[in-house]
C-alpha cells in the first residue's frame, strides 16, 4: 500500500503544502491591478494564503478581478468576459 492509502485509511487529513513566495509575489502585483478598496487590499495583504491551495484560488480571483493596464488588453477581456 502507497502513503496516499494509508492516510484515507486512517481518515486523517493529507498534509497541506505551504505557500511559495512566488505566490506571494503573485498576489501582491495583481492586487495593485484590482479595484478594490484600499482597506481590502490592506486585509489581503496582512492575511495572505497559507498553503498553495488557497494561494491558487486567491490568484485566480485576483486575475479575473484585475483590469489589465493596456486599453486593447482591456477590450478583449470584456468581449471574452462578454461584459461589452
Amino acid at each position: 500500500m502507497s502513503e496516499l492509502d494509508d492516510i484515507f485509511e486512517d481518515n486523517q487529513e493529507p498534509i497541506l503544502e505551504p505557500a511559495e513566495f512566488w505566490q506571494h509575489d503573485k498576489i501582491e502585483m495583481l492586487l495593485e491591478l484590482c479595484p478594490y478598496e484600499p482597506h481590502t487590499r490592506q486585509w489581503i495583504l496582512n492575511n495572505l494564503p497559507e498553503t498553495k491551495h488557497e494561494a491558487t484560488e486567491l490568484i485566480n480571483k485576483l486575475w479575473f478581478d484585475h483590469v489589465p493596464r493596456d486599453p486593447r488588453d482591456q477590450f478583449l477581456k470584456r468581449i471574452k468576459l462578454q461584459t461589452l
